[in-house]
């Protein structure tokens, strides 16, 4: 069953008719947390994970495919997923947030600035970047966790001279005990999705 309650559902059925798989493959056109499937799934496999893990609902999908729609001892893809952060010195990112830190039009709109200093930015950030080494901050195992608060803890010692703009942040996810994706600047094979 392939699940999905954007327009891409009906691209999603056209490749399976054209590549011979209509037969195997049930397109629904509906969000997970309202399907209701004809039978429970032996794997699930969701790539909700967005940009730094949890914002695109990951977590709360997940915990509603296990309760709902997953045989018992199924298996979730991916089956774990880390949220890694670092040091990062990004000035065309900063620049952003610093933007409301000066007068526009005539208005003062330094009280934005709280806001700006504490938000999350896509952006793609460069292993030349990283001012220090990156550690794991939190850890999901997709066959437990839940949505709810969580704390992110890591020791980000800064390990060369530049300017401190902020913490850089993307995820590692663990989708068999051989195969990983991630977004990291780290790595050689990353995929093309930007990070936070």
């Amino acid at each position: 069953y392939a699940v999905d309650g954007g327009g891409i559902m009906g691209l999603a059925r056209t490749l399976a008719r054209h590549n011979g798989y209509a037969d195997r493959i049930t397109g629904i056109k509906q969000w997970s947390s309202w399907a209701q499937l004809p039978e429970l799934v032996d794997i699930a496999i969701s790539d909700q994970i967005g940009l730094f893990c949890f914002e695109t609902g990951i977590l709360e999908f997940m915990a509603d495919v296990r309760q709902r729609l997953l045989k018992p001892g199924g298996r979730i893809i991916p089956r774990e997923i880390q949220m890694w952060v670092a040091p990062v010195e990004v000035p065309d990112a900063f620049a952003k947030v610093e933007f409301w830190n000066s007068p526009r039009a005539g208005f003062d709109f330094r009280p934005a600035s709280d806001i700006a200093h504490n938000t999350g930015y896509p952006l793609k950030i460069e292993a030349s970047q990283l001012l220090g080494s990156p550690a794991c901050g939190h850890s999901f195992d997709m066959h437990t966790a839940v949505d709810g608060p969580f704390s992110l803890q890591a020791g980000l010692p800064v390990e060369r001279a530049g300017v401190l703009h902020g913490i850089g942040g993307w995820f590692h996810a663990q989708l068999s005990a051989s195969v990983t994706m991630t977004n990291s600047p780290l790595a050689p094979d990353r995929i093309n999705r930007r990070n936070v």
